[in-house]
């Protein structure tokens, strides 16, 4: 909260006061200043550096590695996202928070973000409604009950979802997919009805090819 309040705080305000959008291009530099502010605190929590610099240290001399990726879910996409836009690094985040008005306290520019970060966005996932998007995202479904509040924020559905949409190919589908979550049985490769040819909640492989 402490490295998203300010956005969250200008959001609602810019959501709330009558020709709000107004406000946009400089939210980013109000962020800033109330940022300025209170450094010290920020800087407690500044656990994307450490995620900085261990990018960096990966394509150092010592390890030199042609391709570096970061990934995470939740704050760990967040944190992915700005450690991927400090080092110019492409990152994947899942239902992380954005940070394009919260960019300048973290240094980086939209420009980086709407370059380097992608995001998958559950529908009604509320983490990711923190701060504005960049240019690079994807919004899936969520089979979630609505009045289950937090339920569109699990990995794990948003995997059951991925993998129901696009196929699985040879990886293993969660059995929460369609013991918990509601999904169809799934076919095996050799297009055999799962609960002929296991019986019983368990993974196994989907055969099937990305939707549209």
């Amino acid at each position: 909260m402490q490295l998203w309040g300010s956005a969250a705080l200008f959001q609602f305000l810019r959501l709330a006061l009558p020709f709000g959008e107004i406000f946009t291009p400089i939210l980013d530099n109000l962020v800033d200043y109330i940022a300025d502010l209170e450094a010290s605190s920020v800087q407690d929590v500044s656990y994307y550096k450490s995620v900085s610099n261990f990018i960096a240290e990966l394509q150092s001399e010592s390890y030199d590695f042609d391709e570096v990726f970061v990934t995470g879910h939740s704050l760990g996409g967040g944190l992915a996202m700005i450690a991927g836009s400090l080092q110019k690094v492409p990152a994947i985040a899942i239902s992380g928070p954005n940070t394009v008005i919260s960019g300048k306290i973290f240094g980086i520019s939209v420009e980086d973000l709407n370059t380097y970060t992608f995001n998958v966005i559950p529908d009604r996932d509320v983490v990711p409604m923190l701060d504005d998007r960049a240019r690079m995202s994807q919004q899936i479904s969520c089979r979630a009950d609505l009045n289950g509040f937090i339920d569109c924020h699990s990995i794990v559905r948003t995997v059951c979802e991925l993998l129901y949409t696009c196929g699985s190919g040879d990886r293993p589908v969660p059995k929460q997919c369609f013991c918990d979550f509601g999904y169809d049985y799934p076919v095996s490769n050799e297009n055999v009805p799962y609960m002929e040819s296991n019986g019983e909640c368990d993974a196994v492989n989907v055969d099937a090819t990305c939707s549209e």
